[in-house]
């Protein structure tokens, strides 16, 4: 859902926000239709929107933007005010320091945009259909080679243009090993949701230390650096996939993530939320991974330094992958639909009785 009126909702008073989402849902279920989420126009969205929202109206949310930087030189050099007023907008995050996978905020999912659009690219850097499809190439196999998410943003009016652009990626998409889950925002949403209730359970059976992972069956269990006891497969980079829901391992191996108690709660969050087997109570400090307040300070890089740094131990580790059934990534074409016409566009900068 993207409002009934397609105006900048940081204009609007909570009430005011709360009936754009009132009149827009009523809308949708008189034609028979359902949605689970929304985006404001122009990403618009703040915490007073958060506010307005109607209790349960929405699953998830898809408002915050996330810039990657993968423009050629010759459109770093043409950027017209359309780019410069949309960047403005949009007030993306860096993907230098920033993981683009969902998280969770109050009572709703966020599942973030990747940026640059059509609209900055086509408009705003006049790169033309072939330059479209190469910037958003560069994207996908970017997110793919660290395993994150691309949402990608485009404006259903401009579809014939995008439409070599989309050909280029979905190719490349299927080509791309492991695989790149293509789908819907709802879509992730189900599943996030459905991997925020997974966990483990840890007990000692002799001589050997036995791992059950609580999950549902098209989760990813991912290991490294153990003898599991159990059948694994290649995967990618040092990672290898867990066959079935249980593996042991020798009892002084306690392949998880400790935290010290000076790490922020939302770190332990974020590491959850990426699937890290986290223990901050008595067991954290025999844990193979030990992070401390001051360790992560010297990592640096934000969560993406944090992300590297897990990644490039050697040190035993056991986790639940972000994706299901064993995808390294995700692509999601996601529509924002400014207008149903050029005279439509027009019609809003006209006093109410001309329209």
């Amino acid at each position: 859902m993207h409002s009934y009126d397609h105006i900048d909702f940081h204009s609007l008073s909570p009430d005011e926000a709360t009936y754009q989402f009132e009149k827009a849902v009523g809308v949708y279920k008189a034609s028979g239709l359902d949605t689970e989420g929304f985006r404001c126009p122009y990403l618009s969205y703040s915490d007073k929107v958060l506010h307005a929202l109607p209790a349960g109206m929405f699953r998830y949310s898809s408002n915050k933007a996330i810039w990657w930087d993968v423009l050629p030189n010759s459109g770093n050099g043409t950027k017209t005010a359309i780019f410069d007023s949309l960047s403005g907008f949009y007030s993306a995050a860096p993907a230098e320091t920033t993981i683009s996978t969902p998280y969770f905020t109050e009572h709703l999912l966020e599942i973030p945009a990747s940026i640059p659009d059509d609209l900055q690219l086509y408009d705003g850097l006049k790169l033309g259909e072939e330059g479209m499809a190469q910037v958003w190439l560069d994207l996908l196999v970017r997110v793919h080679a660290r395993g994150e998410m691309f949402v990608l943003l485009f404006h259903p009016e401009s579809c014939y243009l995008c439409a070599k652009a989309f050909q280029t990626i979905l190719k490349r998409a299927a080509e791309l090993q492991p695989g790149v889950w293509v789908t819907r925002l709802r879509d992730i949403s189900d599943w996030w949701w459905e991997k925020s209730a997974f966990g483990v359970d840890v007990s000692d059976d002799g001589d050997t230390r036995v791992i059950r992972f609580r999950c549902s069956d098209r989760a990813t269990i991912l290991v490294r650096g153990i003898e599991p006891h159990a059948t694994t497969r290649e995967w990618h980079g040092s990672y290898r996939v867990l066959d079935g829901r249980e593996c042991r391992v020798a009892t002084d191996v306690r392949p998880f993530v400790g935290v010290a108690p000076d790490v922020a709660e939302t770190t332990r969050t974020f590491l959850r939320n990426q699937g890290y087997i986290v223990e901050n109570g008595p067991h954290a400090g025999t844990c193979s991974v030990y992070l401390t307040r001051s360790a992560l300070e010297n990592i640096g890089g934000g969560d993406v330094g944090l992300v590297s740094y897990l990644d490039s131990l050697a040190t035993p580790l056991v986790r639940f992958w972000r994706w299901p059934n064993e995808y390294r990534s995700v692509l999601s074409i996601t529509g924002d639909l400014d207008a149903l016409s050029l005279i439509d566009y027009v019609s809003r900068v006209l006093p109410e009785r001309f329209r």
